[in-house]
């Protein structure tokens, strides 16, 4: 039985209408994300605990004792220090200077996870759990200037069920179930598909990509703004 939460979230039934839903509701529900920072916590237990939901945990069987959420802050712990030289190590000259850097980060998180669980982890997981740490990091930098503001804007969408359900209609070119997931994101081509289309249209309603992930998780989830799955 799929015990994933409901997909509240309708699909937008074209580009247009996901280009106005971005201009309206775009930062508004971007800007409750960023209230989700706890600031009693300290930066290293924030982005080990949080960057990724226990939703998405659930989605992998332990392995010969490993259990997921410890592979992923094992190998997270060696990818931060402080939080102005964890931006520092992130390639930020340029949109393709980060999406070749990006590649390389998610290529290390799967060959740390593949040895470590001893069995492949899927394509679009492998790119999406990644790119929640990187997201995270939103909540520890100064998202108005320099790097941080490069990093907003350059930020990939970890493809899960909600940003796949809400944009699923306007992806007629990109092969996607009624009710996708994370591991419909299963090839390279596809996930830049998606990517592409998703930056298209943000750049019509002039907001950064992932804008679309926090619209979204806070539209499928109104009644209260936690960590995504």
């Amino acid at each position: 039985m799929d015990k994933r939460p409901r997909l509240n979230i309708k699909p937008f039934k074209d580009v247009d209408g996901l280009i106005v839903a971005l201009e309206t509701d775009g930062e508004k529900e971007f800007a409750k994300y960023l209230g989700t920072r706890d600031r009693k916590e300290n930066f290293e237990q924030d982005i080990l605990l949080k960057s990724v939901g226990s939703n998405t945990y659930r989605r992998f069987a332990c392995k010969g004792g490993k259990h997921p959420s410890g592979v992923f802050r094992e190998w997270a712990n060696h990818q931060i220090q402080s939080e102005t030289n964890t931006i520092k190590g992130i390639e930020l000259a340029s949109q393709s200077a980060f999406d070749s850097w990006n590649e390389k980060f998610a290529a290390h998180f799967k060959n740390f996870w593949d040895q470590r669980m001893a069995e492949s982890i899927n394509y679009g997981p492998s790119r999406k759990i990644p790119n929640l740490l990187l997201k995270r990091l939103l909540l520890w930098t100064d998202i108005e200037h320099g790097s941080g503001k490069k990093l907003l804007s350059f930020l990939h969408v970890p493809w899960d069920s909600y940003t796949l359900n809400a944009i699923r209609l306007c992806a007629s070119e990109i092969s996607l179930p009624k009710k996708p997931s994370m591991k419909d994101v299963d090839t390279k081509e596809k996930y830049e598909s998606l990517l592409n289309l998703t930056r298209k249209a943000c750049k019509k309603a002039s907001v950064p990509p992932i804008y679309l992930d926090t619209l979204a998780w806070n539209k499928s989830h109104p009644e209260r703004a936690r960590q995504k799955d």
